[in-house]
Protein backbone atom coordinates (compact mmCIF):
# COMPACT_ATOMS: atom_id res chain seq x y z
CA UNK A 1 0.00 0.00 0.00
CA UNK A 2 2.98 2.20 0.66
CA UNK A 3 4.52 1.78 -2.56
CA UNK A 4 1.46 2.32 -4.48
CA UNK A 5 0.75 5.72 -2.69
CA UNK A 6 4.43 6.68 -2.83
CA UNK A 7 3.76 6.34 -6.30
CA UNK A 8 0.91 8.75 -6.86
CA UNK A 9 3.18 11.23 -5.06
CA UNK A 10 5.81 11.12 -7.31
CA UNK A 11 3.76 11.45 -10.10
CA UNK A 12 1.86 14.53 -8.15
CA UNK A 13 5.66 16.18 -8.19
CA UNK A 14 5.96 14.89 -12.05
CA UNK A 15 2.85 16.72 -13.51
CA UNK A 16 3.70 19.38 -11.15
CA UNK A 17 7.02 20.34 -13.59
CA UNK A 18 4.39 21.54 -16.78
CA UNK A 19 2.67 24.43 -16.07
CA UNK A 20 -0.72 23.22 -16.97
CA UNK A 21 -0.72 20.49 -14.55
CA UNK A 22 1.10 22.45 -12.07
CA UNK A 23 -1.66 25.49 -12.74
CA UNK A 24 -4.37 22.81 -12.09
CA UNK A 25 -2.96 20.80 -8.97
CA UNK A 26 -2.45 23.68 -7.44
CA UNK A 27 -6.53 25.10 -7.84
CA UNK A 28 -7.29 21.16 -6.36
CA UNK A 29 -5.30 21.57 -3.61
CA UNK A 30 -6.00 25.17 -2.54
CA UNK A 31 -9.48 23.98 -2.25
CA UNK A 32 -8.70 21.29 -0.53
CA UNK A 33 -6.75 23.01 2.23
CA UNK A 34 -9.48 25.71 2.36
CA UNK A 35 -12.39 22.71 3.10
CA UNK A 36 -9.84 21.17 5.60
CA UNK A 37 -9.16 24.69 7.67
CA UNK A 38 -13.16 25.48 7.65
CA UNK A 39 -13.71 21.46 8.97
CA UNK A 40 -11.45 21.87 11.73
CA UNK A 41 -11.65 25.20 12.41
CA UNK A 42 -15.11 24.28 13.33
CA UNK A 43 -14.46 21.00 15.07
CA UNK A 44 -11.83 22.45 17.25
CA UNK A 45 -13.88 25.95 17.80
CA UNK A 46 -17.07 23.35 18.99
CA UNK A 47 -14.97 20.96 20.69
CA UNK A 48 -13.19 23.55 22.56
CA UNK A 49 -9.95 23.02 21.57
CA UNK A 50 -6.98 24.58 20.70
CA UNK A 51 -6.24 25.14 16.92
CA UNK A 52 -3.46 23.25 16.43
CA UNK A 53 -4.77 21.19 13.39
CA UNK A 54 -6.14 24.56 11.28
CA UNK A 55 -3.36 26.52 11.98
CA UNK A 56 -0.97 23.89 11.16
CA UNK A 57 -2.77 23.34 7.96
CA UNK A 58 -2.76 27.30 7.38
CA UNK A 59 1.26 26.84 7.85
CA UNK A 60 1.45 23.74 4.99
CA UNK A 61 3.54 24.63 2.28
CA UNK A 62 2.30 24.11 -0.97
CA UNK A 63 4.33 20.29 -1.33
CA UNK A 64 3.36 19.43 2.27
CA UNK A 65 -0.91 19.92 0.82
CA UNK A 66 -0.19 18.28 -2.07
CA UNK A 67 1.24 15.82 -0.24
CA UNK A 68 -1.92 15.41 2.89
CA UNK A 69 -4.21 15.65 0.27
CA UNK A 70 -2.81 12.76 -2.10
CA UNK A 71 -3.13 10.69 1.55
CA UNK A 72 -7.01 10.83 0.42
CA UNK A 73 -7.89 8.02 -1.46
CA UNK A 74 -10.91 9.94 -2.57
CA UNK A 75 -10.66 13.80 -1.89
CA UNK A 76 -13.94 14.84 -3.93
CA UNK A 77 -15.79 12.46 -1.49
CA UNK A 78 -14.41 13.79 1.26
CA UNK A 79 -14.95 17.18 0.35
CA UNK A 80 -18.66 16.98 -0.20
CA UNK A 81 -18.54 14.78 3.51
CA UNK A 82 -17.09 17.55 4.95
CA UNK A 83 -18.51 20.66 3.35
CA UNK A 84 -21.93 18.48 4.57
CA UNK A 85 -20.53 18.46 8.14
CA UNK A 86 -20.01 21.99 8.03
CA UNK A 87 -23.02 23.09 6.55
CA UNK A 88 -25.34 21.19 9.36
CA UNK A 89 -22.79 22.63 12.17
CA UNK A 90 -23.39 26.69 11.16
CA UNK A 91 -26.88 25.84 11.19
CA UNK A 92 -26.77 23.79 14.60
CA UNK A 93 -24.65 26.56 16.00
CA UNK A 94 -26.92 29.16 14.73
CA UNK A 95 -29.72 27.38 16.84
CA UNK A 96 -27.99 26.97 20.03
CA UNK A 97 -27.56 31.01 19.67
CA UNK A 98 -31.22 32.01 19.10
CA UNK A 99 -32.56 29.06 21.54
CA UNK A 100 -32.83 28.51 25.34
CA UNK A 101 -32.22 24.55 25.68
CA UNK A 102 -35.10 22.61 27.20
CA UNK A 103 -34.71 21.14 30.59
CA UNK A 104 -34.17 17.92 31.08
CA UNK A 105 -37.57 15.57 32.03
CA UNK A 106 -37.62 14.89 35.62
CA UNK A 107 -40.15 11.65 34.74
CA UNK A 108 -40.15 8.41 36.55
CA UNK A 109 -39.27 5.80 33.88
CA UNK A 110 -42.37 4.04 35.95
CA UNK A 111 -45.75 5.57 36.42
CA UNK A 112 -46.87 7.28 39.71
CA UNK A 113 -49.77 4.98 40.73
CA UNK A 114 -47.62 2.13 40.14
CA UNK A 115 -45.27 3.07 43.18
CA UNK A 116 -46.15 3.06 46.91
CA UNK A 117 -44.14 6.73 47.63
CA UNK A 118 -43.00 9.55 45.01
CA UNK A 119 -41.46 8.42 42.15
CA UNK A 120 -37.30 8.65 41.59
CA UNK A 121 -36.50 11.01 38.51
CA UNK A 122 -33.43 9.74 36.68
CA UNK A 123 -30.25 12.06 37.57
CA UNK A 124 -29.24 13.04 34.35
CA UNK A 125 -26.23 15.06 33.52
CA UNK A 126 -25.73 18.99 34.71
CA UNK A 127 -27.11 21.34 31.91
CA UNK A 128 -24.32 23.95 33.84
CA UNK A 129 -20.89 23.72 35.16
CA UNK A 130 -17.82 22.08 33.07
CA UNK A 131 -20.03 19.43 31.89
CA UNK A 132 -22.09 21.91 29.69
CA UNK A 133 -19.46 23.92 28.37
CA UNK A 134 -17.10 20.50 27.54
CA UNK A 135 -19.72 18.11 26.42
CA UNK A 136 -23.54 20.12 25.94
CA UNK A 137 -22.45 22.47 24.45
CA UNK A 138 -20.25 21.32 22.25
CA UNK A 139 -22.39 18.25 21.17
CA UNK A 140 -25.20 21.02 20.55
CA UNK A 141 -23.37 22.75 18.08
CA UNK A 142 -22.56 19.68 16.49
CA UNK A 143 -26.14 19.29 16.30
CA UNK A 144 -26.32 15.54 18.04
CA UNK A 145 -28.66 16.61 20.82
CA UNK A 146 -30.50 19.30 22.13
CA UNK A 147 -31.37 18.32 25.65
CA UNK A 148 -29.28 17.26 28.48
CA UNK A 149 -30.86 13.99 28.86
CA UNK A 150 -30.75 13.28 25.27
CA UNK A 151 -28.83 10.59 23.54
CA UNK A 152 -26.31 11.56 20.14
CA UNK A 153 -28.87 11.21 17.25
CA UNK A 154 -27.12 7.88 15.47
CA UNK A 155 -28.11 8.81 11.89
CA UNK A 156 -26.08 12.20 12.00
CA UNK A 157 -22.88 10.52 14.21
CA UNK A 158 -22.76 8.28 10.98
CA UNK A 159 -20.99 11.51 9.23
CA UNK A 160 -18.81 12.18 12.01
CA UNK A 161 -18.09 8.53 12.37
CA UNK A 162 -17.02 8.39 8.11
CA UNK A 163 -14.95 12.04 8.56
CA UNK A 164 -13.05 10.04 11.51
CA UNK A 165 -12.76 7.04 9.39
CA UNK A 166 -11.11 9.21 6.58
CA UNK A 167 -9.06 11.16 8.06
CA UNK A 168 -7.50 8.33 10.55
CA UNK A 169 -7.20 6.67 7.13
CA UNK A 170 -5.23 9.21 5.48
CA UNK A 171 -2.69 9.78 8.51
CA UNK A 172 -2.13 6.25 8.05
CA UNK A 173 -1.63 6.61 3.97
CA UNK A 174 0.66 9.57 5.31
CA UNK A 175 2.57 7.49 7.61
CA UNK A 176 3.35 4.35 5.45
CA UNK A 177 4.75 6.43 2.21
CA UNK A 178 6.98 8.52 5.01
CA UNK A 179 8.25 5.08 5.74
CA UNK A 180 9.06 4.06 2.06
CA UNK A 181 10.76 7.46 1.48
CA UNK A 182 13.20 6.92 3.68
CA UNK A 183 13.14 10.41 4.83
CA UNK A 184 16.10 11.30 3.11
CA UNK A 185 16.27 15.12 3.47
CA UNK A 186 16.97 15.71 -0.33
CA UNK A 187 14.25 14.02 -1.22
CA UNK A 188 11.66 16.62 -1.79
CA UNK A 189 8.46 14.12 -1.82
CA UNK A 190 9.72 12.32 1.50
CA UNK A 191 10.17 15.92 2.72
CA UNK A 192 7.01 16.63 2.19
CA UNK A 193 4.53 13.64 3.51
CA UNK A 194 6.80 12.84 6.58
CA UNK A 195 6.21 17.41 7.24
CA UNK A 196 2.91 16.56 7.69
CA UNK A 197 2.69 13.30 10.18
CA UNK A 198 2.38 15.24 13.12
CA UNK A 199 -0.65 17.29 12.20
CA UNK A 200 -2.20 14.72 10.63
CA UNK A 201 -2.45 12.33 14.24
CA UNK A 202 -3.69 15.64 16.01
CA UNK A 203 -6.54 15.92 13.07
CA UNK A 204 -7.53 12.14 13.72
CA UNK A 205 -7.99 13.37 17.73
CA UNK A 206 -10.11 16.24 16.28
CA UNK A 207 -12.27 14.20 14.03
CA UNK A 208 -12.80 11.41 17.02
CA UNK A 209 -14.02 14.27 19.36
CA UNK A 210 -17.28 14.60 18.42
CA UNK A 211 -17.67 10.36 19.00
CA UNK A 212 -15.79 10.19 22.36
CA UNK A 213 -18.14 13.01 23.24
CA UNK A 214 -20.76 10.82 22.73
CA UNK A 215 -19.90 7.98 24.34
CA UNK A 216 -19.41 10.24 27.56
CA UNK A 217 -23.09 11.81 27.05
CA UNK A 218 -24.52 8.40 26.26
CA UNK A 219 -23.25 6.59 29.28
CA UNK A 220 -24.15 9.09 31.22
CA UNK A 221 -28.19 8.92 30.24
CA UNK A 222 -27.87 5.37 30.43
CA UNK A 223 -26.49 5.42 34.12
CA UNK A 224 -29.07 7.99 35.23
CA UNK A 225 -32.08 5.91 33.80
CA UNK A 226 -30.89 2.26 34.69
CA UNK A 227 -30.32 4.03 38.13
CA UNK A 228 -33.69 5.76 38.07
CA UNK A 229 -35.19 2.33 37.14
CA UNK A 230 -33.57 0.24 40.04
CA UNK A 231 -35.02 3.12 42.17
CA UNK A 232 -38.32 2.57 41.57
CA UNK A 233 -38.61 -1.68 41.00
CA UNK A 234 -40.76 -3.23 43.08
CA UNK A 235 -37.71 -5.25 44.41
CA UNK A 236 -36.37 -2.07 46.32
CA UNK A 237 -38.51 -2.33 49.19
CA UNK A 238 -36.83 -5.95 50.50
CA UNK A 239 -33.94 -6.19 48.47
CA UNK A 240 -31.50 -3.52 50.41
CA UNK A 241 -28.26 -5.78 50.19
CA UNK A 242 -28.75 -5.94 45.75
CA UNK A 243 -30.02 -2.26 46.01
CA UNK A 244 -27.08 -0.93 47.93
CA UNK A 245 -24.65 -2.90 45.53
CA UNK A 246 -26.70 -1.68 42.23
CA UNK A 247 -26.48 1.64 43.37
CA UNK A 248 -22.65 1.85 44.08
CA UNK A 249 -22.71 0.24 40.57
CA UNK A 250 -24.27 3.30 39.49
CA UNK A 251 -22.04 5.92 41.32
CA UNK A 252 -18.78 4.19 39.90
CA UNK A 253 -20.67 4.20 36.40
CA UNK A 254 -21.25 8.02 36.79
CA UNK A 255 -17.52 8.09 38.23
CA UNK A 256 -16.42 6.81 35.51
CA UNK A 257 -17.79 8.87 32.90
CA UNK A 258 -16.30 11.62 35.01
CA UNK A 259 -12.85 10.33 34.61
CA UNK A 260 -13.16 9.87 30.56
CA UNK A 261 -14.21 13.53 30.30
CA UNK A 262 -10.95 14.24 32.25
CA UNK A 263 -9.12 11.24 30.11
CA UNK A 264 -10.43 12.86 27.18
CA UNK A 265 -8.78 16.51 28.37
CA UNK A 266 -5.94 14.91 29.44
CA UNK A 267 -5.25 12.82 25.62
CA UNK A 268 -5.56 15.93 24.06
CA UNK A 269 -2.81 17.52 26.08
CA UNK A 270 -0.64 14.51 24.99
CA UNK A 271 -1.40 15.13 21.43
CA UNK A 272 -0.12 18.51 21.28
CA UNK A 273 3.64 19.09 20.46
CA UNK A 274 4.09 21.22 23.23
CA UNK A 275 5.55 18.99 26.76
CA UNK A 276 3.62 20.96 29.64
CA UNK A 277 5.20 20.10 32.90
CA UNK A 278 1.97 18.91 34.69
CA UNK A 279 2.11 16.01 32.25
CA UNK A 280 5.80 14.64 32.81
CA UNK A 281 5.39 15.16 36.65
CA UNK A 282 4.36 12.54 39.12
CA UNK A 283 1.12 12.62 40.70
CA UNK A 284 3.00 13.01 44.14
CA UNK A 285 4.42 15.98 42.76
CA UNK A 286 1.33 17.18 41.27
CA UNK A 287 1.69 15.97 37.91
CA UNK A 288 -0.06 13.51 35.97
CA UNK A 289 2.84 11.32 34.80
CA UNK A 290 0.56 7.90 35.87
CA UNK A 291 -2.62 9.18 34.32
CA UNK A 292 -0.29 9.52 30.80
CA UNK A 293 0.60 5.78 31.14
CA UNK A 294 -2.81 4.87 32.01
CA UNK A 295 -4.00 6.26 28.71
CA UNK A 296 -1.13 5.35 26.84
CA UNK A 297 -1.14 1.70 27.72
CA UNK A 298 -4.74 1.90 27.05
CA UNK A 299 -4.68 3.39 23.45
CA UNK A 300 -1.72 0.73 22.59
CA UNK A 301 -4.10 -2.30 24.04
CA UNK A 302 -6.97 -1.31 21.47
CA UNK A 303 -4.25 -1.08 18.61
CA UNK A 304 -3.17 -4.08 19.22
CA UNK A 305 -6.46 -5.62 19.39
CA UNK A 306 -7.18 -3.69 16.20
CA UNK A 307 -4.57 -5.83 14.47
CA UNK A 308 -1.54 -2.65 14.56
CA UNK A 309 1.78 -3.81 14.78
CA UNK A 310 2.75 -2.33 18.71
CA UNK A 311 6.40 -3.56 18.95
CA UNK A 312 8.14 -0.31 18.47
CA UNK A 313 5.36 1.33 20.57
CA UNK A 314 6.22 -1.05 23.24
CA UNK A 315 10.05 -0.39 23.52
CA UNK A 316 9.56 2.71 24.15
CA UNK A 317 7.10 1.88 27.27
CA UNK A 318 9.87 -0.55 28.93
CA UNK A 319 12.00 2.90 28.38
CA UNK A 320 9.65 5.29 29.75
CA UNK A 321 9.24 2.68 33.20
CA UNK A 322 13.50 2.52 33.74
CA UNK A 323 13.13 6.08 33.26
CA UNK A 324 10.18 6.51 36.10
CA UNK A 325 12.03 4.57 38.48
CA UNK A 326 15.32 6.30 37.64
CA UNK A 327 13.05 9.55 38.54
CA UNK A 328 13.99 10.92 35.23
CA UNK A 329 10.16 11.75 34.97
CA UNK A 330 10.85 14.22 31.31
CA UNK A 331 12.36 11.22 29.46
CA UNK A 332 9.83 8.99 30.82
CA UNK A 333 7.10 11.13 29.40
CA UNK A 334 8.51 12.09 26.43
CA UNK A 335 8.89 7.76 25.91
CA UNK A 336 5.13 7.40 26.77
CA UNK A 337 4.57 10.14 24.30
CA UNK A 338 7.10 8.67 21.79
CA UNK A 339 4.81 5.45 22.42
CA UNK A 340 1.32 7.27 22.18
CA UNK A 341 2.49 9.04 18.36
CA UNK A 342 3.33 5.65 16.60
CA UNK A 343 0.33 3.98 17.22
CA UNK A 344 -2.39 7.34 16.21
CA UNK A 345 -3.22 6.33 12.87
Amino acid sequence: MGLRRFASLMLVFVFCSFPVYASAIQQNTETFRQVLFELFTTLEDASVMTPNVSNSILDFSEAEMEAYAASFKDKDYFINLAQHIIKDINYSKNLTDVQTPEPPKAESVFAADMLSSKPFPPDYPPDSGAYKRLVLDSLRIFGLLQKADDRCDTGKLASFNEVYYQVAKAAEEADEVCKVAGCDPIGIVCASVCGVIAAARVAVIAARMPLDLCEIQDGNVDGAEIEAAYENSEGLIYNLNEHDTDIKDQLDRIEGNQNAMEELQLEGLIADPNFLVILYLPERKGGKLEKVYEIVMKRIQQAKDAGIDVRNAQSNIENAIQAYFAENYQMSYKQLKSAYDKIQY
